[in-house]
């Protein structure tokens, strides 16, 4: 609650001469990727990574708009801040899901343990009845997968073949990118299924963001490979 009081002061806009008049950017500090992007009871709901007080992307809380258009938007209270134990260090990404009156919210919970700041991750789940406040229920997805190291976040919940499937970016103990794979027949119990992905060989060393899709009769799979050497000099960030 003490979070969300002192994040009212951040959610006016710093006044900048080159804030964009037509796309949404942060009142202030660092803005990071759209998520939780769905439609809920009526509206559009827009969820993003923001930290609030500097201009790195650590210990990021998820900010949350509004759209009946998907022009115009309107800021809502922060929706999810790093403030217990299994996600001190950072409200990462994730998805929201529909359902009837309820809003999910699955994210990566991020702590930082010792002076070496080891990496802990779990996948964790808030809901909310009134789609703006939210009630966090901890780690739905509480070990690693096995064979895959901390570096383990973004989940992406789907509906697919009567069961709901969780995907997450990862990477495998080797060093090279993985999804890896849950089932669950309520969404909040899962079960790990599989590694996905070797058939690719080593396409980069930590793959996050995952989706899946159908189109026309087909399945894809799309994700952010991280690590690739890039064939053209132009292509300088390696991530």
């Amino acid at each position: 609650a003490q979070q969300l009081q002192n994040l009212q002061a951040c959610a006016q806009p710093v006044v900048c001469e080159f804030r964009p008049d037509w796309h949404i950017s942060s009142p202030q500090g660092h803005m990071q990727d759209p998520t939780g992007f769905i439609y809920h009871q009526g509206k559009y709901h827009l969820f993003h990574l923001w930290a609030p007080y500097h201009g790195t992307c650590k210990d990021c809380c998820w900010a949350h708009r509004t759209s009946s258009d998907l022009v115009n938007w309107q800021w809502q209270p922060v929706a999810l801040t790093p403030s217990d134990w299994f996600d001190s260090h950072g409200i990462y990404s994730g998805h929201a899901v529909s359902q009837g009156e309820q809003l999910m919210l699955f994210y990566t919970g991020n702590v930082r343990i010792d002076e070496q700041r080891d990496r802990h991750t779990t996948q964790c789940l808030a809901t909310s009845t009134d789609g703006i406040h939210f009630t966090k229920h901890g780690p739905v997805v509480p070990e690693l997968p096995p064979g895959v190291t901390p570096h383990c976040r973004d989940p992406k919940v789907i509906r697919h073949n009567d069961r709901w499937l969780m995907l997450l970016g990862a990477q495998c103990e080797d060093e090279t990118g993985c999804v890896a794979v849950y089932q669950s027949d309520d969404l909040k119990k899962w079960q790990f299924l599989a590694l996905c992905g070797d058939e690719l060989g080593d396409f980069g060393y930590m793959w996050e963001c995952p989706d899946y899709f159908s189109l026309n009769g087909q399945g894809f799979m799309v994700f952010c490979p991280q690590g690739i050497k890039s064939t053209c000099q132009s292509h300088t960030v390696i991530h």
